[in-house]
């Protein structure tokens, strides 16, 4: 009987030491979304965006305030970023559809112009490119890629688009596509 009891003990130690996570993968995930914060661009919605001076790809600089005027769409990205390359092709389609005199389309990365350059000419992604843009990506607190937000005429953030994920089949990249598409032309409106 006292092997018995100490059998039972050093099981429900064990089990209760080892039984404490139970939760299972989905709900951690579902629990790490609901406490984390927001990014910090998400603040920035239905507001102004700051003005800066960036330095484009081919080593001019400019204001963000030159864009007033346009809508403009910018797209945060990097070189290492796969989801970021593989919308390039039909960010450049969605661009197609509307006239530079319209709507300023900007391609913003922290990286060099090098870099930049590389990916423009591989993936013909023709967008004005801002590089080494570091403090200002860190200014309007865009910390995951690719990310596209799309500013009204007088520059205040009016929507932020997360990426074409993964696993997302053709239909949903056309949704996407159509939705970006229909956010451009409610601020043309």
């Amino acid at each position: 009987m006292k092997w018995f009891c100490i059998i039972f003990f050093i099981v429900g130690i064990c089990q209760n030491t080892f039984s404490q996570d139970t939760l299972s993968f989905e709900q951690k995930v579902a629990l790490y979304m609901k406490n984390r914060k927001p990014e910090a661009i998400f603040s920035f919605i239905d507001s102004t965006i700051p003005n800066c001076k960036l330095l484009t790809l081919n080593g001019d600089s400019l204001e963000v305030n030159q864009w007033k005027g346009k809508v403009t769409v910018i797209n945060f990205w990097f070189s290492n970023c796969a989801p970021c390359i593989a919308e390039m092709p039909v960010l450049s389609e969605i661009q197609s559809k509307f006239s530079d005199t319209l709507v300023n389309f900007v391609a913003m990365t922290f990286e060099d112009a090098a870099k930049a350059e590389k990916i423009q000419g591989l993936k013909k992604f023709y967008f004005e490119h801002i590089v080494e843009a570091k403090s200002y990506i860190d200014l309007l607190g865009v910390k995951q890629y690719p990310k596209t937000l799309i500013l009204s005429k007088d520059l205040t953030l009016m929507n932020v688009v997360g990426p074409i994920r993964h696993e997302f089949t053709k239909e949903d990249i056309e949704s996407w596509k159509i939705e970006l598409i229909e956010k451009i032309q409610k601020c043309l409106e």
